[in-house]
């Protein structure tokens, strides 16, 4: 509902009589679109938030999000960014384990990438799109990473993390 729905409501709901007056322009009516665009801003959030539930599409619940699924752990750095935070978030959510490749494949599409995997015996290799973000001279400061793999890195440890014990795991990115 709008801010004016919530004031017009307000104002049919008081009761009758020269007390509280329903002019728009008295001091009532202006307390009253105070609290109307407080109800407004509140029903605005609450239609965001059943958006929210969905682990792929969140941002407000984010933290709550990476608290619940133990994030940002080993694989997940602190400095992503949001979109590759809420990736890890949706990676982790949908996570349900498997040692195909079918699986592997679902968890990479997870973070956003499509790949391919070559296997032979225990030796998996992965072809997954990926560029490192290199520093530039003159742009980057003291202190900034040479280079950045972002969700690459992300995906790659998460695959070597949750991947059988016994295999390797080689990544070929495009």
């Amino acid at each position: 509902m709008s801010v004016d729905d919530y004031l017009q409501q307000m104002l049919a709901l008081q009761p009758p009589g020269d007390a509280l007056p329903t002019d728009l322009e008295s001091d009532w009516a202006l307390l009253l679109k105070a609290l109307a665009e407080e109800f407004a801003r509140a029903d605005a959030m609450i239609e965001q938030l059943t958006t929210e539930i969905l682990p792929s599409k969140t941002s407000a619940l984010l933290p709550e999000y990476e608290e619940m699924l133990a994030l940002p752990d080993l694989c997940t750095f602190d400095y992503l960014a949001l979109e590759e935070r809420v990736k890890a978030v949706h990676a982790r959510f949908t996570a349900s384990g498997g040692s195909n490749n079918k699986y592997w494949i679902d968890m990479a599409a997870a973070f956003g990438f499509t790949i391919t995997i070559d296997s032979f015996l225990h030796i998996w290799r992965v072809y997954a799109p990926g560029q490192a973000q290199m520093a530039v001279a003159g742009a980057a400061v003291a202190g900034d990473p040479i280079r950045e793999w972002g969700a690459e890195a992300v995906m790659e440890c998460t695959f070597k993390k949750l991947g059988q014990s016994h295999a390797r795991v080689d990544f070929a990115y495009t």
